[in-house]
């Protein structure tokens, strides 16, 4: 059969049509669980058989306050399984991982009905959502667990905060556990009589510990603090990042080249309030790279991920919609230059906590709050970037067309 040029020509018209109508980055699904009491998603990840794993805390079904939630979901959000721990005082999930044992791995913290004290918690799940073991640790007046990863053969690294019963004195702890959650060694630094705090943490493949927060100056003013240690708890280098101000690293991330990405926020030379914040560095504490965007309000990244030959990050901004809150995610290429924003701006505030990243796209997790209460909400993005390059002929069209899908409805911090 003898095709024409005139019916070529309109199959590429055709394509040329779909390609430029189609998003860069759609909502494929999106799960809220719409439940009488407020409910939050801290933590995610993708388990080895395809499903989510979350971490957080609902007032749901609770004895009083906060009660720690972790469940298992489909994909889309749908309930595999879920255990709500908790008593009348406030209790919540912060991370979660799949151990090497195949089990999963919560952390997280509770006030304590009898004390009063905040303790650390570390609990061990079964596939099937069973609770294997439970760990209270009972370190100081406060203990709060924010981050949890593995090292070696089934022992585990917690960062957070301790404070000492009777002393003023938040420090940033970083505390090695056994299987059980009995603690092997802790280490703590920070400015005493100030509060400083460690909210994320990486092991490398020599099974040194780098972690990172915030320290407290002795003039009341935050550096944000990265901490390098041996396995044993040894200090290998402290460094005390930024001029003073209100600044912490919330997230971090190992790079494909081995280096750190950092992110998080300060308010140092900023537009208004905090900044969202991004840097790399390399191990040896060296500064490759730093990025700090944002606009009258505070704007703030929680967790970022390597993700298609750059970064994905997810915060809240309170900068793009009249001071409401809303869910942010930024596309960077390698050299931290943004390729593309997008903001969850629905009807209401909006938070974002955390990304699981998959085969098509992302899932972006945390809540969104209308009608006085808060749900927990997990979205599922497409991102149509490689179609929509595909038919680019060179770098320069391939640009014309990031740009033309940077930004949509006019929401951005650039």
């Amino acid at each position: 059969m003898k095709i024409s040029n005139f019916s070529i020509l309109l199959v590429l018209s055709f394509f040329t049509l779909q390609s430029s109508s189609q998003e860069l980055i759609e909502i494929e699904s999106k799960k809220e669980f719409k439940e009488k009491f407020d409910n939050h998603i801290n933590d995610a990840i993708e388990t080895s058989d395809g499903y989510r794993m979350v971490a957080g805390y609902t007032l749901n079904n609770s004895a009083g306050g906060r009660d720690l939630w972790v469940a298992k979901l489909s994909n889309t959000g749908e309930v595999i399984w879920q255990e709500i721990i908790g008593d009348v005082n406030n209790d919540e999930a912060t991370a979660v991982i799949e151990s090497t044992k195949g089990d999963y791995v919560v952390v997280g913290h509770s006030i304590n009905s009898g004390s009063g004290y905040t303790e650390g918690w570390f609990l061990r799940f079964r596939d099937d959502g069973k609770l294997k073991s439970k760990s209270e640790l009972k370190v100081g007046s406060k203990s709060k667990l924010y981050d949890i990863k593995e090292i070696g053969k089934n022992e585990f690294i917690v960062c957070g905060v301790r404070n000492d019963i009777g002393i003023d004195d938040d420090n940033f702890m970083l505390m090695k556990l056994n299987s059980s959650g009995s603690k092997l060694w802790v280490q703590e630094l920070g400015t005493k009589y100030f509060p400083d705090e460690a909210f994320c943490l990486q092991v490398t493949d020599k099974e040194e510990v780098m972690a990172a927060g915030y320290t407290t100056l002795d003039n009341n003013k935050r550096k944000m603090l990265l901490v390098k240690t041996d396995k044993y708890g040894k200090i290998l280098f402290k460094e005390e990042i930024g001029d003073g101000g209100m600044t912490a690293i919330s997230a971090m991330e190992e790079t494909p080249d081995g280096k750190i990405i950092l992110a998080g926020y300060s308010n140092v030379n900023s537009k208004g309030e905090e900044d969202a914040l991004v840097m790399i560095y390399d191990r040896y504490k060296k500064l490759i790279s730093q990025k700090s965007f944002g606009k009258g309000s505070a704007d703030i990244i929680n967790a970022i991920k390597v993700y298609k030959n750059g970064y994905l990050a997810i915060g809240t901004s309170k900068s793009l919609r009249a001071d409401l809150s809303t869910m942010y995610l930024v596309k960077f290429d390698g050299d931290l230059e943004v390729e593309w924003e997008r903001a969850y701006a629905e009807k209401g505030n909006s938070f974002g906590s955390d990304l699981v990243i998959n085969v098509n796209g992302f899932t972006a997790v945390g809540s969104v709050k209308h009608d006085k209460v808060q749900n927990a909400i997990l979205i599922n993005y497409k991102d149509n970037s490689s179609t929509l390059l595909a038919g680019a002929a060179d770098d320069s069209a391939k640009a014309d067309i990031m740009k033309k899908h940077s930004v949509k409805d006019g929401m951005t911090l650039m």
